[in-house]
């Protein structure tokens, strides 16, 4: 499905409102009712839906999931042989408590039914207010997708350091990764949603830079995709000599002010020499 339709959206004062709706949930809502008003039921893919919201079609997804828990929705699916052919999501009158006909009884008059109720109750509002008092209702619905829209840019805004990890690993290693490298941050938001903090991306960096920094072997692996990956625990674990703040020192996780010193090599040889001296006592 590539057609953009033009019909009007409708996103009603119920759905504006609802405080267990996310932004996002509302404006896939008004998308389905402007899809729904061809067919009489919205057809369109997650991945339509991913492809023109910019997510993920597990994210649409849960957004449509949620819509038809608290009762926006009914979503049907069509199957052939026991093969998914269609996805048909129908609105439910949400501004009576009678609900839509079940599906399953009479698919036909179903539909004959949604064209019609849809037909009634969204087409012919808009055109009688077109006419009598086309302010009222068109501007206040752009206002309000406006208003979403403004509100998902928000919800975009990543609270995740990214350009601040990168800089810091890019400082030790010497190294010029991109902090907008889709990839990289992928690594990254996996970890930061396993609850991991920028403490903690600092530790690894400090602590892989030590060891692999001089190592002619190793140094390549000094890379966001190892570094980032799903060793990351356990290099974050690993019980190597590593400089830890003093315990009445309050732990600061401000990246602007904390920047990574250059390394000396003749430090770095003694430290090395050192973690040899130290593994030959571990063995």
């Amino acid at each position: 499905m590539n057609e953009r339709p033009a019909y009007y959206a409708i996103l009603t004062a119920k759905i504006r409102y609802d405080r267990n709706l996310k932004a996002n949930e509302k404006l896939i809502y008004a998308e389905i009712t402007a899809l729904a008003n061809k067919e009489g039921y919205c057809h369109a893919s997650n991945k339509y839906f991913s492809d023109l919201y910019d997510v993920t079609p597990q994210t649409v997804s849960s957004w449509i999931s949620h819509l038809e828990k608290l009762g926006y929705v009914q979503v049907q699916i069509i199957r052939k042989n026991n093969q998914i052919v269609q996805r048909r999501i129908y609105l439910k009158n949400i501004n009576d408590k009678q609900e839509a006909p079940p599906i399953k009884k009479n698919l036909n008059t179903y539909k004959e039914k949604s064209e019609e109720g849809i037909k009634k109750n969204l087409n012919t509002p808009i055109k009688k207010n077109l006419k009598g008092n086309n302010t009222s209702i068109n501007n206040t619905s752009i206002n309000n997708i406006k208003e979403i829209k403004k509100k998902d840019d928000v919800a975009k805004r990543d609270p995740i350091p990214y350009s601040k990890i990168i800089n810091y690993l890019n400082q030790k290693t010497g190294a010029h990764y991109r902090d907008n490298s889709k990839a990289t941050q992928r690594l990254i938001k996996a970890r930061w949603n396993e609850g991991f903090k920028p403490e903690d991306f600092q530790k690894v960096i400090d602590v892989k830079t030590y060891e692999w920094l001089n190592d002619a072997n190793m140094c390549k692996y000094l890379r966001p995709e190892t570094l980032f990956g799903t060793k990351f625990e356990g290099y974050l674990n690993e019980q190597r000599p590593y400089k830890r703040q003093s315990p009445h020192k309050e732990q600061t996780t401000d990246w602007e002010h904390k920047q990574a010193k250059p390394v000396d090599p003749q430090k770095l040889a003694e430290l090395q020499k050192q973690w040899e001296q130290f593994k030959t006592k571990q063995e």
